[in-house]
């Protein structure tokens, strides 16, 4: 069984959602990169999630929410559509605020199971997290959860350890050991 097979098993997905979301996506040359714990599975160890993280451009996300909406049922949020398609558990959220925009010019295309897709560096979804990491008001347990996601890039790729921030250095270093 692929990783493929296996993780659309996982979120019940009939549907090919994902790769139907991104064609469009794709066929109209929005620049987008996955993020969050499915882009860094692709420099760590995987973890098994049912929502995959998206950004594009800024100034493409217009064209983007227009491209969705034709398609599936989508929720605004201040930032980011919530996409999700009733033939799949999958839950999608596409982020065009300005503290991603830039991620997609600097992404690669890596292996995701075996689609090759766009991924954001290492480097930006830490940046990303932090705020999060840090924010004391904020749910525990997405403080919880970022925290993992960049302690696991850390222990991939050490180079990234210079980059956590000292407020959250600690707490990444407790996570690894």
């Amino acid at each position: 069984m692929s990783s493929l097979t296996f993780w659309k098993a996982v979120v019940e997905d009939r549907s090919d959602f994902l790769e139907r979301l991104i064609a469009p996506l794709h066929g109209a040359n929005i620049c987008d990169s996955v993020i969050g714990g499915v882009g860094g599975d692709t420099y760590a160890e995987s973890v098994i999630t049912q929502e995959r993280d998206i950004i594009v451009a800024t100034e493409q996300a217009g064209a983007a929410g227009e491209l969705l909406h034709r398609k599936y049922p989508v929720r605004e949020l201040a930032h980011s559509l919530n996409v999700h398609n009733p033939e799949s558990k999958l839950q999608v959220e596409v982020r065009s605020d300005r503290i991603v925009g830039d991620f997609v010019e600097r992404n690669e295309v890596r292996q995701i199971m075996i689609l090759k897709l766009p991924v954001a560096l290492p480097e930006d979804p830490m940046r990303m997290k932090t705020p999060a990491t840090i924010d004391s008001t904020g749910r525990g347990s997405k403080r919880a959860k970022d925290t993992v996601g960049t302690a696991r890039l850390v222990i991939a790729l050490s180079e990234l350890h210079d980059a956590v921030p000292g407020g959250l250095r600690t707490r990444v270093e407790e996570a690894i050991d």
